[in-house]
């Protein structure tokens, strides 16, 4: 099922994309990355002491990130930032909002 058909608490969730023109550009999260990806960080979702802990890794937006690989069963992930690399729960990285970055 597309992403904009699931239902939340009885309520069509809205899709989330940048109208550019004609077509929609789906705004992709951090876990959709594949390994060796490059990434730019938009912007977060994350309330409370998620998002601060997030912003206190140094996951602000504008930071460029690479994708280092996933745990076997899928989590954490491990993300490059700058010289760090810093393991995250997949539930912290769909918080996430990117652009994929071009080498």
């Amino acid at each position: 099922m597309p992403r904009s058909q699931h239902r939340t608490g009885g309520r069509h969730q809205r899709q989330r994309g940048h109208r550019s023109g004609d077509c929609i550009r789906e705004i992709r999260t951090l876990d959709e990355i594949p390994p060796g990806g490059r990434a730019r960080i938009r912007g977060h979702r994350a309330h409370g002491a998620v998002r601060q802990r997030l912003l206190d890794l140094g996951l602000h937006p504008q930071a460029d990130v690479i994708m280092v690989r996933a745990a076997p069963l899928g989590d954490p992930l491990e993300i490059q930032l700058d010289s760090s690399l810093i393991a995250l729960r997949r539930a912290e990285a769909v918080l996430i909002d990117i652009d994929a970055v071009s080498d």
